[in-house]
């Protein structure tokens, strides 16, 4: 897979994702959907749908979205790359963060989705650039 591939996929990704948390309702049920894997897995951490936090999660959907919107129009560019290698590494230290503070435990999978997507999608890019 080329890193133009790969970036412009985990920002589609991340597009879809954080425009199904900005709907209200639809970012809500993701939310106890992550909640009850939690439980099922027997993993530790807890949290409570409050009518604050789901509206922090709304907000944080709308803003990811329209980051994820910008970095596919921006593209696999050093910038577009340093970006997207940054809010990745950002949000696998808050997932870490919010775990650590009592989160649902599940919350590292998602940093170390994060974090591998950030890592892989930098070897590309060092290595393409190397190549060229």
């Amino acid at each position: 897979m080329t890193a133009e591939k790969l970036y412009r996929s985990v920002a589609a990704g991340d597009l879809v994702l954080f425009s199904v948390l900005a709907v209200p309702g639809l970012g809500g049920l993701v939310f106890d959907w992550v909640l009850r894997l939690n439980t099922m897995m027997g993993l530790g951490g807890a949290a409570q749908a409050t009518a604050a936090l789901l509206l922090f999660l709304h907000l944080m959907g709308l803003m990811g979205a329209a980051l994820a919107y910008l970095r596919l129009r921006i593209g696999a560019s050093t910038d577009g790359v340093r970006a997207t290698v940054c809010v990745k590494l950002a949000a696998a230290a808050l997932f870490a963060l919010f775990v650590w503070h009592g989160a649902p435990a599940v919350l590292v999978v998602f940093g170390a989705i994060d974090l591998a997507q950030a890592v892989t999608i930098l070897a590309l890019h060092s290595r393409q650039r190397r190549l060229s």
